[in-house]
């Protein structure tokens, strides 16, 4: 994946010689990259002089033989037949990074008295490299998989992240199968897995002769190494846009830090002290907030970049259509109606008209077939009608939750899902127990799909019963008066219970986004207003049926 006799990497689909610094995907992970730490065991710091170049380069060439000289202080001399250049020159590889615009810092993975290093220090980093072997005395790889059982541990955020086991030791082509077994997850290939939202590859020190060249990286191209290798964390159209944006708002923090001035604090404590429910200050800062971040994005050149007929057509280059194509379907499907059109092209005999013949749908001619275009068409749904519940916090019952009520209560409610109606500002500030309007909801794939939700990671298609008559109502109290109605964690599921003599369960499913919840409202109150009229016949008939 580099270049011979260069310190920049290429990606599988580029030409050789093409800079990946200078390519859309790499400026986008280039500016999301802030922070790489290297936990090594052997860093050599040249302290009694100055680095010179000729030191820079002899510490980047392959070694052939293993390095000697004295070990490091504190730590156990190993077996002579295990040295092989397990020495990390410090200056150079942490100018290397900064070359490429990326903070980097080196720590030991033992302090003087043993104890190992605050982990909070290397969750927090970006890119996090690891040695192998981390102490000598134990079992090649304890430690290393130690810390990265700690920075995975589901008790953390899990930003996304890289880790680079980069060694000298002789066994490296098993150690991505060790890690995999470790952590009970399926190795991506002979020298990476996927661990939640980490991903760990294998690399070879320079003179590690267990390695394969393409495998064995100087110091002075690891850094290019490492961007091509986060590229693959964020494959595809919609992982590159996200970290785009997320990106963009990091450049962007003193420019919102400053709209939300300390000037205005005054304003702020007068506004909460007089709402009603001093802690719904929150969520209308957050609104505030949220409105400013869509300012940035939506205004950022590399986030508009990553979705541009250039990218989009990179994503799609796998699939049958030609390149010349992509502008001409867009055009196809948007000027005019898309199954009509569908049509046309089949009898005009576009390269990609029997293909949408056989689904009948676009996404088919992106996909690999018939089932990959509706898991696809799903997710996507999904992602624009649901919320996701990031936290642990316990969810509200309010517009726009969807529960699951999965076994009949006293009162005779059906079980099935159910969208809540109640606004969010009567559900917010509850006294007592209130009854909570609850529209019924149809689990579909062949009747009109109103929205999908995701149930437990599972998209879910859902049909509205926009209908009065079957609209339900059950008692819920506050969890604490004045306050909103709060699930508990019960066995792995948030649940909501009624205020029934015998409570109902009721399953949260997820969270509707407001505009898709307010439009079911909408449509109950107009199917409530219609206005019956007692009209003449012929004047009835005439009249145009209402769509």
């Amino acid at each position: 994946m580099s270049d011979e006799g260069s310190d920049v990497a290429v990606t599988d689909d580029m030409d050789e010689g093409d800079e990946i610094e200078t390519s859309l995907d790499s400026l986008i992970v280039g500016r999301y990259i802030s922070s790489v730490l290297i936990v090594d065991d052997q860093p050599t710091f040249a302290v009694d002089a100055p680095v010179t170049a000729s030191a820079t380069e002899a510490a980047a060439q392959p070694l052939e033989a293993p390095i000697g000289g004295a070990p490091t202080a504190g730590l156990a001399v190993p077996d002579e037949a295990d040295l092989e250049s397990h020495e990390l020159p410090a200056g150079p590889v942490t100018r290397a990074f900064a070359d490429i615009g990326m903070m980097c810092g080196i720590v030991e993975p033992f302090g003087q008295t043993g104890e190992p290093i605050n982990s909070k220090v290397a969750a927090r980093a970006d890119v996090v490299i690891l040695d192998w072997r981390l102490r000598s005395g134990e079992p090649v790889g304890a430690s290393a998989t130690a810390l990265l059982r700690d920075l995975v541990s589901p008790d953390r955020r899990q930003p996304l992240r890289l880790v680079c086991i980069y060694t000298a030791e002789p066994n490296v082509a098993a150690i991505a199968g060790e890690i995999a077994e470790s952590f009970g997850v399926e190795t991506e290939s002979e020298f990476a897995v996927k661990i939640s939202s980490t991903r760990v590859i294998v690399l070879g020190k320079p003179g590690n002769l267990a390695c394969d060249e393409d495998r064995q990286v100087e110091w002075s191209a690891l850094p290019a190494r490492l961007l091509a290798e986060y590229l693959v964390v964020v494959d595809g159209l919609l992982p590159l846009f996200s970290l785009a944006a997320i990106g963009a708002l990091r450049d962007a923090s003193g420019l919102v830090v400053s709209r939300f001035d300390a000037l205005i604090d005054p304003a702020v404590l007068g506004h909460r002290t007089m709402l009603p429910q001093p802690a719904d200050l929150v969520e209308h800062l957050v609104d505030a907030l949220t409105d400013e971040f869509r300012a940035v994005v939506s205004a950022d050149l590399l986030v508009e970049g990553s979705l541009s007929e250039e990218r989009c057509w990179q994503v799609a280059s796998g699939s049958v259509i030609a390149e010349d194509e992509l502008p001409a379907i867009d055009a196809r499907f948007t000027n005019a109606n898309p199954m009509a059109e569908v049509e046309r092209m089949v009898r005009l005999g576009t390269p990609t008209g029997g293909k949408i013949r056989q689904a009948k749908y676009a996404t088919r001619l992106f996909s690999s077939g018939g089932p990959a275009a509706t898991t696809a068409d799903i997710r996507f749904a999904s992602l624009l009608h649901s919320r996701s519940h990031y936290m642990t916090s316990p969810p509200t019952l309010g517009l726009g939750a969807i529960v699951e009520l999965v076994a009949e209560d006293a009162a005779g409610i059906p079980v099935g899902y159910y969208l809540c109606l109640k606004a969010l500002c009567d559900s917010a500030r509850l006294e007592a127990a209130e009854p909570f309007a609850l529209s019924p909801l149809a689990t579909t794939l062949t009747a009109p799909v109103t929205f999908v939700i995701d149930d437990d990671s599972v998209p879910r298609p859902l049909a509205a019963q926009i209908d009065l008559s079957l609209v339900v109502h059950a008692p819920f109290a506050p969890s604490e008066a004045p306050g909103p109605v709060q699930a508990s964690y019960d066995n792995g599921q948030w649940v909501f219970l009624s205020a029934h003599d015998e409570p109902a369960r009721f399953r949260y499913v997820g969270r509707l986004r407001d505009a898709f919840a307010q439009r079911s409202v909408h449509e109950l109150a107009t199917q409530a207003s219609r206005i019956g009229l007692n009209d003449a016949e012929w004047v009835r008939v005439k009249r145009p049926a209402e769509g």
